[in-house]
């Protein structure tokens, strides 16, 4: 881009040059030799740090920089005991077969330090550091003392603790501090923070934000747009900068997470992860890949291991192997020059096995069309080879179209391969013994979560959340009776919650239970938790996710009836009225849009497909099959038939913390009046819609893992 000059203080070059003498342990007897073009903020540095603690300064030609022998040549003949340089000239000095020195203490900045870059180091040098080093900031802000133990598996070397004088702020699009282990962006503030950006003064006011949290006034922080994340013991983790973040599905995905996550699958020694578009203009996530010596990848095992640890929509749909990534001028992975995957085919490493039934002839033609692959083998798993979510919805429906045969989407968590489909379809046995139960994931050590569905009466919207809980956890989920189109859906609270109770008694038989429910899902799990203790059993966790307590009119007079639905259009409408006006980041059009679809939700209703933006069913209820719409007005009808009565337990209330729709009482849902054993306030990201969507998943199972984990250790 175009370069830009930043506003230095020299208190701000004095802090850093202190900090770090300090921490390297700088005297007069040590020798920096000096690699670093003096347009570039660590010349600076190499400058003033051991001229400042009396330490001797050797200048190195441009020549010595680039030609990695003379550097070698030079270190020796210079009896160098400093060198700070970026990753690139020490993995250059390390593959020109460089001894090191025992006496040099090296220092990395500029890019992420990788492990096996760093254990080769630390083999040759006396110490290892690295750096973290925004210009902004003023040269270096955040290091870290490289240690052996550190470097157990791959990746990148943290970043550590802050520079004296200097203060961390890990933050969420709401400029809210995040725990442990959640990402967010990095925020730096103390006296490295610059006077901005020379004559860019909309640039500065857009990355020179006021530090709320200084008690010095005026004082200002630096928008870094890096995605990091605490860990344990207070170190800072790299994950990767925002701006390669991307959206495919209406989830947002972080490549660098992924590749994070890549570089700890054994013989993978680098990747890389970009966005590619289809045919269709469909994206997908492509993970190029170079391997050790002597290793090979095994996709199936690799996509597994992949899905243990990320959701399914950050599984790669093509992996592609390669002797060595194209680079950039500055020696930088070129991502524009990566070739392009073998599109077509489906990529597992079992042998291709086709159709051997008219059922499977049938299904690899559906499977092929919506997955748009050339050559899909009956034993190929749907999501292994592309499917996700929407996929699935669109899948059954033309199954049921062109067979005739009616499965729930849960059957892919069973049965998701053709050749598991088709014994289905052709037995006629599990249609038939279809249940609202669902294993999700059904193993583990601990006492199983049940979820119950929300309006969109399946299981779908949990999936973002499940690969960030205890894998020692089961977790089942509860969809609607009658989506089957075989039985009779339920047509009141009551016996919704009894057959679910029956269900969930068929995995665990005495309890103590964990139940939960997203918005209908929690008034039908709060119904659970009630006949539950009336039966003696011990409701150890009810979780209700931005679920409102809502007032039933069923059981008043009609005048009273008629009275109350009309104060609640009243204030309904009164209250969007003002929150149009209310200020807002969102765009007044945007809320005009969005109250709009609410209208014509209320007459045209819901369907199951999964919005690319919201992960919420929606659409109009004329695309559904009759039994499908005869299953939601049921639901419906149960709801507004439904009277609450107290509960003597505790209420876990997930409340999202953007609130866009009417609810009476906006603090505790209207909860507070029933919850005798108390409520316990949860405030999650997002609103009502993306409570479960990137990147609001992972915070929304942290906490309600906590929670979890408590209500465990209290029983």
């Amino acid at each position: 881009g175009k370069p830009k000059g930043v506003q230095i203080k020299h208190r701000s070059t004095v802090n850093d040059v202190l900090c770090l003498g300090k921490k390297l342990r700088v005297i007069p007897e040590d020798i920096l030799l000096s690699v670093t073009t003096i347009t570039f903020d660590v010349a600076e540095m190499e400058i003033y740090l051991p001229l400042c603690h009396g330490a001797r300064i050797v200048i190195g030609s441009q020549e010595t920089a680039m030609d990695i022998e003379l550097l070698k040549a030079r270190l020796d003949t210079s009896h160098a005991t400093l060198l700070l340089a970026t990753p690139v000239t020490f993995k250059m000095l390390v593959l020109s077969e460089w001894q090191g020195s025992p006496g040099i203490r090296v220092y990395s900045g500029g890019e992420g330090l990788p492990k096996e870059l760093a254990r080769k180091l630390l083999d040759r040098c006396k110490e290892v550091w690295n750096g973290y080093a925004p210009t902004e900031t003023t040269i270096y802000s955040l290091t870290k003392k490289v240690t052996p133990k550190e470097l157990e598996g791959d990746g990148y070397v943290m970043l550590g603790r802050p520079y004296d004088n200097t203060y961390l702020y890990i933050l969420n699009r709401k400029m809210v501090p995040v725990p442990a282990g959640i990402p967010g962006e990095l925020y730096i503030g103390g006296d490295g923070v610059s006077a901005g950006y020379f004559n860019l003064p909309e640039m500065t006011r857009e990355r020179f934000l006021p530090d709320p949290w200084s008690p010095k006034p005026g004082a200002m922080m630096f928008k870094t747009g890096d995605l990091v994340q605490y860990d344990r013991e207070g170190n800072v983790i790299f994950l990767n900068r925002l701006d390669s973040q991307v959206k495919i599905r209406g989830f947002r995905i972080e490549l660098g997470e992924i590749e994070s996550v890549l570089a700890k699958y054994p013989g993978i020694k680098e990747n890389v992860v970009v966005v590619r578009e289809d045919s269709n203009h469909e994206k997908m996530l492509v993970a190029y890949y170079v391997l050790r010596e002597n290793s090979k990848i095994d996709y199936h095992d690799l996509r597994q291991y992949l899905k243990s640890r990320v959701p399914e929509y950050m599984v790669p749909a093509f992996f592609v192997g390669m002797q060595a990534f194209p680079l950039t001028s500055t020696l930088k992975v070129d991502r524009k020059a990566l070739p392009e995957p073998e599109r077509g085919t489906s990529q597992l490493s079992r042998e291709f096995a086709p159709p051997q039934t008219a059922t499977e002839e049938e299904l690899v033609k559906i499977w092929s069309s919506l997955l748009k692959l050339k050559k899909v083998g009956i034993h190929d798993d749907f999501f292994e080879i592309g499917g996700h979510s929407m996929i699935a919805v669109s899948l059954m429906l033309q199954i049921e179209k062109d067979l005739g045969i009616r499965l729930p989407l849960a059957t892919l968590f069973d049965h998701s391969t053709i050749h598991g489909m088709a014994e289905v379809i052709d037995n006629g046995e599990d249609p038939l013994k279809w249940r609202s139960l669902v294993p999700i994931r059904p193993g583990g050590s601990k006492k199983p979560l049940f979820l119950i569905h929300g309006m969109g009466l399946n299981v779908l919207l949990y999936t973002t959340v499940i690969n960030y809980l205890d894998p020692e956890m089961p977790v089942y989920g509860l969809q609607a009776r009658g989506l089957n189109g075989k039985e009779e859906p339920l047509t009141t609270m009551e016996e919704i919650a009894a057959y679910y109770i029956s269900e969930i008694m068929s995995v665990d038989k005495d309890g103590p239970y964990a139940i939960a429910g997203f918005s209908l899902g929690g008034i039908i799990a709060f119904e659970m938790a009630q006949q539950l203790r009336k039966m003696g059993k011990e409701v150890r966790f009810l979780g209700l996710f931005d679920a409102s307590a809502d007032e039933s009119f069923a059981g008043l007079p009609p005048l009273q009836r008629n009275l109350a639905k009309t104060q609640r259009v009243v204030r309904y409408l009164g209250w969007n009225i003002g929150h149009f006006f209310r200020p807002t980041e969102e765009k007044k059009l945007m809320i005009l849009k969005r109250r709009l679809r609410g209208l014509k939700k209320k007459f045209t209703g819901l369907d199951f497909k999964i919005d690319k933006q919201d992960l919420v069913s929606r659409g109009t209820m004329k695309e559904l099959p009759k039994y499908l719409r005869k299953v939601h007005r049921s639901n419906i009808r149960a709801t507004s038939h439904y009277v609450i009565r107290p509960y003597d337990g505790i209420v876990h209330l997930f409340k999202a913390k953007k609130q866009t729709f009417y609810i009476k009482n906006p603090v505790d849902y209207g909860w507070e009046k029933y919850a005798r054993g108390g409520i316990r306030i949860h405030v999650i990201p997002g609103e009502h819609s993306t409570t479960f969507a990137p990147p609001n998943d992972k915070f929304f199972a942290a906490v309600l893992q906590e929670v979890l984990n408590q209500s465990e250790s209290n029983n």
